[in-house]
């Protein structure tokens, strides 16, 4: 049996997990405390035949380079079932709460992954091993918990093109680098708004951590080339 084919083969012919079984919510923010921590996900198995599934949790944190980093936060949540046989067409729930401190002072960031244990698929063929699984993203937040981004410029020369903008986070709630555009402005006073696409696509992840920083490699435009910038603030999205 190859194991190292079978899951890109599962991508190839079973076409991504949404496939296999259907997961919802995808997003959600839970309180750290009270009927608020609980959320019960649903799980809808679209495969032909009965499907095996664990749940795990991992705590997220974001770097400063924007790399996702995941570390078990298994102790911070009960989820019920664990595991489970959901049958074919059939529907599951898992009951998840945040079991964590409760007096948190910043918004917190996990997964909680449902991930398929070992089957066969009868469709792709016998020996052939199908592992797939979704992960949705759980926030738990204290009460009024907000972001407060600001940017400043890393270094004046762009280089490749590219100028480093450092966006860092003083609120207590994660921010998203992807939902505001980028206004860069050269020592003699001329400015050009970058859209959010042109920077945050092909991101690993959007996010900015509170109390944190993240930095940024914003394409600069053609009217500013070949200049240093010396100052980058935040433009609404849609401008």
């Amino acid at each position: 049996m190859i194991r190292l084919v079978t899951f890109v083969s599962a991508l190839l012919c079973v076409a991504g997990a949404a496939e296999a079984f259907k997961l919802t919510p995808m997003r959600y923010v839970l309180e750290p405390s009270g009927p608020g921590a609980e959320i019960t996900l649903r799980l809808e198995n679209t495969y032909p035949v009965d499907l095996p599934v664990e749940v795990e949790v991992f705590k997220r944190t974001v770097g400063e380079d924007g790399k996702e980093v995941r570390t078990s936060g298994e102790a911070d949540f009960l989820v019920f079932p664990p595991q489970s046989l959901v049958p074919q067409g059939a529907e599951q729930a898992f009951r998840v709460r945040y079991t964590g401190s409760p007096s948190i002072t910043e918004m917190q960031s996990y997964v909680v992954v449902v991930r398929q244990l070992s089957i066969r698929d009868p469709q792709i063929g016998s020996g052939v091993e199908v592992m797939l699984a979704l992960g949705t993203a759980a926030y738990v937040s204290p009460q009024g918990a907000t972001a407060n981004l600001s940017l400043s410029v890393a270094e004046q020369a762009p280089q490749n093109g590219k100028a480093s903008i450092w966006v860092k986070n003083s609120g207590n709630a994660y921010g998203y680098v992807d939902r505001f555009n980028i206004a860069l402005t050269t020592e003699d006073g001329t400015s050009a708004t970058v859209p959010s696409t042109e920077f945050a696509a092909g991101l690993e992840s959007p996010l900015v951590m509170p109390g944190s920083r993240r930095k940024l490699e914003v394409p600069v435009p053609e009217t500013l080339a070949g200049r240093s910038i010396v100052s980058a603030s935040i433009a609404p999205s849609g401008d």
